[in-house]
Formats: structure tokens, C-alpha cells, sequence
């Protein structure tokens, strides 16, 4: 990992700064792929200001639901990947948040996958920045769903991170951590490693202490937990019973359907 190397393209006279061409960019008149083609030099660009602008112009783009594959298939990974790699809080920032909205979509997350994106996401969890730590854990929350990603994903290093956010961090990150989690057990050798890796006693200690969205995904992640046979003997012997008959009580319904999941699988 590391920042892109610079390089400057020659431009003519007269010609805006990188930056400006950046804020401007969304307001061409240009197709999507003509305007992921103009970002590629100030991605590549020494100017940290015109990769910021190109980070956000990204990340503009890619919270639209049409402009989400096709970004990925011209190419707009080629440009997230290093502008992730960057050593900048806010571009950091906008390029973790543009991963984990193109990663929304079932196609897009095989290929982020696939194209090397879950190695720079899991080294921007370990950023201090809390914004950074919440966009990079939300888009590997997102890309766990699609059940090929599941393992590489854990094989990859993401585990320890997301541990360590759901232990000890503010309650916006714990809660994509915490999803992550729940996406990531639905698998077989990946419930075992979360197992392995301390999440029992913690998920249980959290349903005294979390938010209400993360107790929903408390819920999702021990009912998914439950499923494997070390893990229900484990979660018995912590107490679970009673931890989850308390989550039923909840005024959420799908708090109380997840705890109902995870309580028949307890038997």
C-alpha cells in the first residue's frame, strides 16, 4: 500500500487547475464514462486537493442507483483503489464511502472483491479517523452479503478489525462492525473463526449497552452464530437464554425475530 505515485499530465494553456476541473466534473454534460476518463489524471495527480475532488466526485456518482455498475465496469475501481490507498483523512473518507455504495450492488461486490478492494477497506478500519473507520467497515459489511465474498473476506484479515471496532469504538462504527459480523457468519467455517475470535461474550455483554440498530444486528449475528453445535454449547454456558429472552422483550420486531431465531437454535 501506499499513495500514488505523482505524476502530472501536460495540460494546455489557459487550461483550469486539477481541482477546478474535479468540482466541475458532475456538471459536464459528458457520459459517465467520459467523466471517469477525466478523473483519471487527477487521481494520479500529486495534488492532494485534486484528489479529494475526485474522491467526491466519485463518491457523488456512486450514491446514484444507475450509475453504480456502470462505474464499475469502466474502470471506477481502478481509480478508488489507490484514492483509498491514499495518505489523506478526506480522501480516505470519500473513497471508502464510494466503495461502500457501489458495493449495494450484488455484481459490483463480486468485482471489488475480485479487483483487490478488501485489502485497502480493512487497513482504513484501522485509521483514528471515526468517519473512515464507519465508511470502510460499512462497505465490508456490504460486500459479506454475497455469499462467494464471505471467506475471502475473513482470509483477507478483516476479522481482527472488525473486532477490535466492535469492542472499542464509537457506537456508528460498532454497528457496521457488528453487521459485518452477522453477514460474515452465514458460513459455516466463517462461524466458527468469529467464534475463535472472541465475538460470543462481547455480542452478549452489547445487548445491555448498544443502540437500538445494534442490538438489531446482535441479534442477527448470535442468530446466525447459533447454527453451529460448538457455538450453542459456548452460548449456553455464557448465559445466552436469558440474554436473548431479554432482546424478545424489545419493542423492535426484528430484534424480537432474531432473538426468536437464535433461541430455537439454542434449543
Amino acid at each position: 500500500m501506499g499513495n500514488s505515485s505523482s505524476s502530472s499530465s501536460s495540460s494546455s494553456r489557459g487550461a483550469p487547475p486539477p481541482q477546478q476541473q474535479a468540482e466541475s466534473l458532475v456538471l459536464d454534460a459528458g457520459s459517465l464514462e467520459q467523466q471517469l476518463r477525466m478523473l483519471v489524471p487527477l487521481v494520479h495527480a500529486g495534488d492532494v486537493r485534486a484528489q479529494q475532488q475526485a474522491a467526491s466526485a466519485l463518491a457523488n456518482l456512486a450514491v446514484q442507483d444507475e450509475h453504480q455498475v456502470t462505474i464499475v465496469k469502466s474502470g471506477g475501481l481502478m481509480l478508488l483503489i489507490p484514492l483509498a490507498e491514499s495518505g489523506d483523512v478526506e480522501v480516505q473518507r470519500l473513497a471508502a464511502h464510494a466503495v461502500a455504495n457501489l458495493a449495494v450492488n450484488a455484481d459490483n461486490r463480486r468485482s471489488i472483491v475480485e479487483e483487490g478492494g478488501v485489502a485497502p477497506l480493512v487497513a482504513l478500519m484501522a485509521s483514528p479517523n471515526k468517519e473512515v473507520q464507519r465508511q470502510s467497515t460499512k462497505a465490508i459489511a456490504n460486500l459479506a452479503v454475497n455469499p462467494e465474498n464471505k471467506v475471502r473476506i475473513v482470509e483477507e484479515g478483516a476479522l481482527p478489525a472488525i473486532m477490535e471496532l466492535v469492542r472499542d469504538s464509537i457506537e456508528e462504527v460498532r454497528c457496521e462492525a457488528v453487521a459485518a459480523l452477522a453477514n460474515l457468519a452465514v458460513n459455516d467455517a466463517n462461524e466458527v473463526k468469529i467464534a475463535e475470535a472472541g465475538a460470543l461474550p462481547v455480542l452478549l455483554a452489547l445487548i445491555d449497552t448498544a443502540s437500538q440498530e445494534t442490538r438489531r444486528q446482535v441479534a442477527r449475528s448470535l442468530a446466525n452464530l447459533s447454527v453451529n453445535d460448538a457455538n450453542k454449547t459456548t452460548l449456553l454456558s455464557l448465559g445466552a437464554v436469558q440474554k436473548l429472552e431479554q432482546l424478545q422483550l424489545d419493542d423492535d420486531a426484528k430484534i424480537q425475530r432474531q432473538a426468536a431465531r437464535a433461541l430455537q437454535n439454542l434449543g
